[in-house]
């Protein structure tokens, strides 16, 4: 996922025929030959959300060999991670007084795997924890009208394909849904396409 948004940036493709030395000497585990192309193991999500980290760096020449690519990489997720807490913390507002959504919101940033591990590198786990707060968010909303309805499909959807093993969580929220007015269950599930067809 580091070198994603570089060849994005690069060619505007997904593969990783551009860095050899990712392959040379044997494919490893986070790397898939398919169709003549090396691609990741792994969905690309997580480098789309760091394009606009990278996008000055790679304008100004960065090259893969840069030490400044460690840095973009733990800058992307660690902002991607604490836009998670962010909204986290105004989902829990509408919820509850404030002084306990700062309390919770403390306790999810630093008293679980998110500023230890999902803030660390490109992995799945911080656009799914960012997805799914905007869902959450957007559930919280959903009685102001049906446009939040389709936002929770969207981030729904986008949390599924950033992290497949998502779809655990969304089967329950989607029957939730589904279970509901008509005219927001039909926002819900048009919502959910775009992701899925991209």
């Amino acid at each position: 996922a580091r070198y994603l948004p570089l060849s994005l940036l690069w060619e505007f493709d997904f593969d990783l025929d551009e860095f050899p030395f990712l392959y040379e000497s044997q494919m490893p585990y986070f790397l898939q030959f398919i169709n003549g192309r090396i691609i990741s193991a792994y969905p690309p999500w997580p480098a789309v959300l760091a394009l606009p980290v990278y996008l000055l760096p790679v304008l100004g020449g960065l090259t893969p060999q840069s030490h400044l690519l460690l840095d973009l990489e733990k800058i992307s997720a660690t902002l991607i991670t604490a836009l998670s807490v962010v909204i986290i913390f105004h989902t829990l507002r509408r919820l509850t007084h404030e002084h306990i959504a700062w309390v919770i919101s403390v306790v999810y940033a630093v008293g679980t795997s998110s500023f230890s591990t999902s803030s660390q590198a490109l992995f799945q786990h911080g656009p799914s924890q960012l997805f799914l707060s905007l869902t959450l968010y957007a559930l919280v909303r959903e009685p102001e009208g049906v446009k939040y309805t389709a936002y929770a499909g969207l981030a729904l959807a986008m949390a599924v394909i950033c992290r497949p093993v998502n779809a655990l969580i969304a089967l329950p929220i989607a029957t939730y849904m589904v279970q509901g007015d008509r005219n927001q269950c039909i926002a819900f599930l048009l919502a959910t396409l775009p992701p899925f067809l991209l």
